[in-house]
């Protein structure tokens, strides 16, 4: 279910600009407050919607303990795809609105609620009426949603350009443009709208966050729970789940991911071999890989891209004989395009750290002029610095210059996904080398504080590190605050 997203907004949504009134000997003119005219649809990504079946959630629950109690309870069983969705009957599972309260799900990570967004949209609409939701099934392919999003994006341009509040807009501001469609998408989101943008009438303007544009390794790893999942369980559960869902191979990497480490030669693109030597299916990869060559070549209009950087984050793929794991590098290109990758003296690939956002790397989320922010992938859409930039790019336009509190520098994270019980693990924060400039806090999913270790600078130099030991079971979240910026976070699984 989608539909307009309501909120609170001033009194009046305007006020006429010639408007003055008397203050002792001045007058003031009173000023309106910026506003556009046009109709915003806001996309979420891979997560990011509730899912119902008969009208019960299955997705979307009210706090991070029912996603971990569901998960050891039964995996999640109610997403899995069920034949009859295979071949086209998507009447059972229906979409239900964006998230309400963060989500999680092992191998994807957690999923945070787009409040502060849509209420930093609201802020800049004439009504919100203005603003459509819109909520999907995002287990299902791409083209499928992406059908949805353009029908319901013309439906709601078409509501709006005969909205009475639109109309009071345009007596009082007849100088205003005319109404326009403009969507603000999030990771996958940005994927649906690039498909259906040849589709959507009146669109202007695409504001995407954290996008995945060639896809992200860490969808192979959640796939081939190649990430080292502690537990044989727990990785049963997560191949169970998403082996047959055909979102999850929309976001299979399309560049050359798959890094030889034994030997001289250039990397490769991920193969059928791949999928099937990861319990996947390759009939799903072969319909993703022609859906992701057809909406390459779609023209995204007025579009303005916000990246998230300085995160630990899964960046290729790091073949050793027959086994394929999760690489926290990239590899360097060369100056001239030509040359393909650089390599050093000896011949060999110059690998480094790039980061990314935690879920997508720096080299898939880039993609023409790039606004970048320090903040994990699902962070895109709460923090105080992002909602800022939307909204200014939708006011000022895409070159405008960014807010002084938005810059593009800050405090990154890594953490695992999932670890075990009484396992040591390490929790890692970048662009900092004083460990007094930093607060780091692991909470429960009852808000109570879990003991760690001290942070101490790394030999390298390159990151922060601090050792963590959890002794009982759930979804703890590992924050920290760098002062200067909205706080980093992320969601780790102590499995046992």
């Amino acid at each position: 279910m989608h539909g307009p997203c309501r909120g609170r907004l001033p009194r009046r949504y305007c006020d006429p600009v010639d408007h003055v009134q008397a203050q002792g000997a001045l007058i003031v003119p009173r000023l309106s407050r910026q506003v556009i005219p046009d109709a915003v649809v806001l996309v979420p990504g891979m997560m990011g919607s509730a899912l119902s079946v008969a009208g019960e959630p299955v997705w979307g629950f009210e706090n991070l303990r029912w996603y971990f109690e569901s998960f050891e309870r039964a995996g999640f069983q109610s997403l899995k795809m069920t034949p009859a969705e295979l071949e086209g009957d998507y009447s059972r599972v229906q979409p239900d609105g964006l998230l309400r309260a963060k989500a999680y799900l092992p191998g994807l990570r957690r999923a945070t609620p787009y409040h502060n967004l849509v209420r930093a949209l609201l802020k800049i609409l004439v009504s919100p009426d203005a603003l459509l939701c819109f909520s999907y099934d995002w287990r299902l392919p791409i083209d499928v949603n992406a059908k949805r999003l353009a029908l319901a994006s013309n439906t709601h341009l078409d509501a709006w350009r005969s909205n009475p509040h639109l109309h009071e807009f345009r007596d009082s501001f007849p100088d205003a443009a005319a109404p326009s469609l403009a969507v603000v998408a999030h990771s996958m989101g940005g994927l649906l709208t690039q498909t259906a943008a040849p589709h959507m009438g009146g669109l202007n303007k695409v504001i995407t966050l954290g996008t995945p544009w060639l896809g992200a390794p860490m969808a192979f790893a959640a796939l081939s729970t190649g990430r080292g999942l502690p537990l044989p369980q727990t990785s049963e559960k997560v191949r169970a789940l998403l082996a047959n869902m055909p979102g999850l191979y929309d976001l299979l990497p399309t560049y050359e991911c798959v890094d030889k480490v034994e030997g001289f030669s250039d990397p490769r693109y991920l193969t059928e071999r791949d999928i099937r030597n990861a319990g996947g299916d390759v009939d799903l990869m072969g319909k993703a890989l022609d859906a992701s060559r057809r909406r390459a070549k779609n023209v995204v209009p007025g579009h303005v891209n916000i990246v998230g950087i300085m995160q630990d984050t899964v960046q290729l793929l790091a073949e050793r004989g027959h086994r394929i794991s999760p690489a926290h590098y990239s590899l360097k290109k060369g100056h001239d395009p030509q040359e393909g990758y650089a390599r050093d003296r000896q011949g060999l690939l110059v690998r480094v750290d790039e980061l990314g956002d935690g879920t997508v790397p720096l080299s898939s989320s880039e993609r023409g002029f790039n606004n970048p922010l320090s903040q994990q992938h699902d962070a895109l859409v709460s923090a105080k610095e992002a909602c800022q930039v939307v909204t200014h790019k939708l006011v000022h336009g895409d070159r405008a210059p960014l807010p002084t509190s938005a810059g593009g520098f800050g405090i990154g994270l890594g953490a695992p996904d999932i670890v075990s019980v009484g396992e040591r693990w390490q929790v890692k924060i970048f662009g900092v080398d004083d460990p007094t400039a930093v607060t780091l806090r692991i909470v429960n999913d009852l808000g109570d504080e879990v003991p760690c270790g001290e942070l101490w600078p790394r030999t390298t130099g390159d990151h922060l590190s601090a050792p963590v030991t959890v002794e009982l079971p759930g979804l703890y979240e590992v924050i920290v605050d760098g002062g200067g910026q909205s706080e980093v976070s992320q969601v780790v699984m102590v499995d046992g």
